[in-house]
């Protein structure tokens, strides 16, 4: 299996480390989070991890680490701080990336320089 789109409820049942992006219909996801497992709450609510943006102690110093990296070429280590998604929304939908396509996209990340369907 590949890429699908699933339910809340669906992801919420999927491993931890499963690469998601919100899925809002006619657009496709610009980049992905990690899911890091369900909250222990009666609410339909999880747990995920962002890459896409700079380590850092509040929002404040994230902007401005932002701009530094837009501007000047900056270079900060990645966030991987664990956050509440909070939405509480049980129609939202997800495109998840299975096991088959972590693995491919990991073997391309660690410098393959073909993709074993290529």
């Amino acid at each position: 299996m590949t890429m699908k789109i699933v339910s809340k409820q669906e992801l919420m049942t999927m491993p931890v480390g499963t690469p998601f992006a919100e899925y809002t219909g006619g657009f496709w996801p610009d980049g992905f989070d990690i899911f890091a497992g369900s909250t222990c709450s009666d609410v339909e609510d999880f747990y995920f991890r962002s890459i896409a943006t700079a380590e850092s102690e509040d929002m404040y110093e994230m902007i401005g680490r932002h701009e530094g990296m837009a501007a000047y070429g900056d270079s900060y280590p990645v966030d991987l701080t664990i956050s509440r998604e909070g939405m509480y929304d049980p129609n939202t939908r997800y495109l998840v990336w299975e096991p088959d396509d972590v693995r491919r996209i990991v073997n391309l990340l660690l410098g393959a320089t073909k993709d074993d369907r290529d």
